[in-house]
């Protein structure tokens, strides 16, 4: 089995659920505090997991809309903003490690909203005949094992030599907003599972029905990480779609696909140790902010400053903090 050697993340959205803010700039761009300290989009957040993995490529779907913004966001900086970096030896270093990361990055444009499956289908000709790692461009991936959720996943896939689609335990509750695998345990790998079923945001009833996973409590299912290895395979399965135009909530979705490979051949669950945080939404771009800044060495004084808004007798401070030293 050759190794993963491509990855591709889709963020072709418009990001609705985050307007006004998307207005302003893709959410794929929103700047979020990363694990180290640093600044950085959240694409460029996604991007530095699949290299941790060691991807060597990355090809990014964007929107017509987006196109030139994810261009910019990956270019060399222009020469005033250099000079104005050159007193910064850490801003320098990241400018490098942007400017040598968007050498490894390719797009794909998705025209029209046509759904998830169909933004991966328009990878197509990036990946060829290779198997690939597949991302959301608003889904930030943390962990606190030693072994990156990227890492886990390929190593997966290329042990096995099967598609493989990161899971975690859902409760009942959550399962309209999740597509769904049932699986049964394979033995001597946990946390590992040969998928019977793969659905799309079933209702409680079809998952009690069609989609339990022995070994699981009841009301708990595995529901999609939002991070799968797929080979090339995965594209004759949305093609078979787009051809007879099938579609759920008027878009070409890359679950039915998922469901007809597994149909075809042996198809992987595995459930992730880590969290996958979407940002996409107000609730989730606050709890992914929290989730990189509580491993950042800014906690401390971060959680010192918000406390420091409280005073003594429990009446709010309403004294600003001192701007950061660059």
């Amino acid at each position: 089995m050759s190794r993963v050697r491509k990855a591709v993340i889709t963020a072709a959205g418009k990001g609705t659920r985050l307007y006004p803010g998307t207005q302003a700039v893709q959410k794929e761009l929103f700047p979020l505090v990363d694990v180290d300290g640093v600044a950085r989009a959240v694409i460029h957040i996604i991007a530095g997991e699949a290299l941790a993995a060691h991807v060597e490529e990355i090809c990014i779907v964007a929107s017509p809309e987006s196109l030139e913004q994810y261009r910019r966001y990956f270019a060399r900086p222009p020469v005033e903003l250099l000079n104005s970096l050159s007193s910064k030896p850490w801003a320098m270093e990241e400018a490098a490690k942007l400017e040598r990361l968007a050498e490894r990055i390719t797009y794909a444009v998705q025209e029209k909203p046509e759904g998830y499956g169909h933004a991966v289908y328009c990878a197509r000709h990036f990946t060829g005949d290779e198997s690939f790692l597949l991302m959301l461009g608003d889904h930030v991936y943390i962990t606190d094992q030693n072994e990156r959720c990227a890492t886990q996943m390929i190593r997966c896939h290329e042990k096995h030599g099967a598609p493989v689609s990161g899971v975690w335990r859902a409760p009942e509750r959550v399962l309209h907003l999740y597509g769904t695998v049932a699986g049964m345990p394979v033995p001597g790998e946990p946390r590992l599972y040969e998928a019977t079923a793969i659905y799309e945001k079933p209702s409680p009833e079809y998952a009690r029905r069609f989609l339990r996973t022995p070994g699981l409590d009841e009301g708990i299912y595995l529901c999609f990480f939002g991070m799968h290895v797929l080979p090339p395979a995965i594209y004759d399965c949305i093609k078979y779609h787009i051809d007879r135009d099938i579609r759920l909530n008027g878009e070409i979705q890359l679950t039915n696909a998922q469901e007809l490979l597994r149909s075809q051949q042996r198809y992987l669950a595995l459930e992730v140790e880590g969290k996958a945080y979407d940002m996409g939404v107000p609730a989730g771009l606050l709890a992914t902010q929290t989730a990189l800044g509580l491993r950042s060495p800014l906690a401390d004084s971060v959680l010192r400053e918000v406390e420091s808004f409280s005073s003594e007798d429990g009446e709010q401070n309403t004294r600003m903090p001192e701007p950061a030293k660059a």
